[in-house]
């Protein structure tokens, strides 16, 4: 005998109750023979009735606040017959066809039958005696963050929650783990056991790469690493990062020169110059960045259109803090005939800090200049 022929043996001995459940919502009223209830608590008193989806009753009651809950006697097969044998598809006027009088919430309350209503509750959490989270990670960059070279090891840490509580954590580290690059594929498991309420279930994925390529975080639909979800044979969506937080230790602030033109008749009469930087910096670093100012020269103060390598004609620093930082650069007689001649801007320096990063944000700096120059002629 199998399992299952064992299971329907045993059940085949059990005398179940029947009961007739009813229900009244947006003017629809509706009942049906229901075989599986029980009372799942004593105090507070509940009882829970199991109701099939295919049942149009089903529909009613989902929208309804209150069920009434009809034990049948051994003696009313007819009545376990009219309520389990025809639904209100198969006989529109199958209520209308047994007396019946509202009862609480205006649901039918059939007659001759001992009843009582409940209070229809929502199913607010559930408890996951043990199952397990899939995660697959699909990882688009050219390095493996937590095996990203030079000696160094990172790691991944994935927290399932659901609401406050803790599912379930788990750490990978390399090298023994790895995250493979270049779109491959990795899938972890995640041993989960807790209560799921009503906010459902969430994962938090935090990396640690101590080093790398530059990651950027675009819009949400081009992440380089993606994470897919799923409990058990529940299929899931993507999980889309919609920040990270990334700590700097003197990190140096990669060069990335942009065109800078001053239109300006001849530099000669340039006295001096002023140069105001607005910086608006949205992370929580802070440092020196120089700004250094690229051109055309053979260092000894004579400068061309064109060269195939450009040089820095002229440096200044400028301090980075968090927020809005306006300086002033100070500019002499070479320095501004320097300036009116760069082609290019480009900052560099060490930044350092703890922040959160979201999608898109940057650093805008704007810049508004200022010169003095001299006219005519001495005698």
């Amino acid at each position: 005998m199998s399992d299952l022929d064992a299971f329907d043996a045993l059940t085949d001995q059990l005398d179940y109750p029947m009961f007739v459940v009813s229900a009244t919502a947006d003017g629809q009223s509706d009942a049906c023979l229901v075989g599986f209830t029980t009372q799942c608590s004593i105090e507070p008193p509940r009882y829970a009735v199991f109701l099939s989806k295919a049942n149009r009753t089903y529909t009613v009651a989902h929208a309804a606040q209150t069920l009434i809950v009809h034990r049948l006697r051994a003696d009313q097969h007819a009545l376990a017959e009219h309520f389990g044998g025809t639904s209100k598809v198969d006989d529109p006027g199958k209520l209308a066809e047994w007396p019946w009088s509202p009862g609480p919430d205006g649901a039918p309350v059939i007659a001759d039958c001992d009843w009582f209503a409940g209070r229809i509750e929502a199913l607010g959490m559930a408890t996951l005696v043990t199952d397990t989270v899939y995660v697959t990670i699909v990882n688009r960059y050219q390095f493996d963050p937590i095996n990203p070279g030079g000696g160094t090891g990172g790691s991944m840490t994935f927290v399932v929650s659901s609401g406050a509580a803790t599912l379930g954590t788990l750490t990978i580290s390399g090298p023994t783990s790895s995250i493979p690059p270049n779109g491959a594929t990795t899938t972890i498991k995640i041993p989960v056991a807790g209560t799921v309420s009503s906010a459902g279930v969430s994962l938090r994925v935090d990396v640690n790469s101590p080093q790398g390529s530059t990651i950027t975080l675009t819009n949400p639909a081009n992440q380089q690493i993606t994470y897919t979800i799923r409990i058990g044979g529940s299929a899931q969506g993507p999980v889309i990062a919609s920040s990270a937080s990334v700590t700097l230790t003197n990190q140096p602030v990669r060069p990335n020169p942009v065109d800078y033109k001053i239109d300006f008749g001849s530099a000669d009469k340039a006295d001096s110059a002023l140069v105001f930087f607005t910086l608006n910096n949205p992370f929580t670093v802070s440092g020196t960045l120089n700004v250094n100012f690229l051109g055309c020269t053979d260092g000894n103060g004579n400068f061309f259109d064109s060269c195939q390598t450009l040089t820095t004609l002229v440096s200044r620093q400028v301090p980075v803090t968090s927020g809005t930082t306006t300086v002033t650069l100070h500019f002499g007689t070479p320095a501004t005939k320097a300036l009116l001649n760069a082609k290019q801007i480009s900052f560099g320096g060490i930044v350092s800090g703890t922040t959160a990063i979201t999608p898109k944000q940057v650093v805008d700096v704007s810049s508004r200049f200022q010169l003095t120059m001299h006219t005519g002629s001495s005698q």
